[in-house]
């Protein structure tokens, strides 16, 4: 629990130092979350988990227009729902 506790601090202390909102939302990601650099496959591995693929190769013909921050946040969304996800 004090684990749980700790790790749910240093997120929200991340998310205010570099000035990402508590929750992230995917209106304002709309461009990043199209832009396919992350896919969540429609199957999950052996262990039954989700799969996410972070497609390097567009990001090399995208990187100019969508900034760094907002596919990290993509990224930080997709984990955030999956993990509410019974089956994941």
């Amino acid at each position: 629990r004090k684990r749980a506790i700790d790790v749910t601090a240093n997120l929200i202390r991340f998310r205010i130092e570099y000035g990402w909102p508590i929750r992230l939302d995917s209106k304002p990601l709309e461009t990043a979350l199209r832009s396919g650099i992350h896919w969540v496959l429609p199957y999950r591995d052996l262990r039954g988990r989700r799969i996410i693929v972070y497609n390097a190769s567009v990001l090399a013909a995208r990187y100019l227009t969508i900034p760094v921050a907002e596919l990290q946040q993509v990224m930080g969304l997709l984990l955030e729902k999956l993990s509410t996800d019974p089956l994941t």
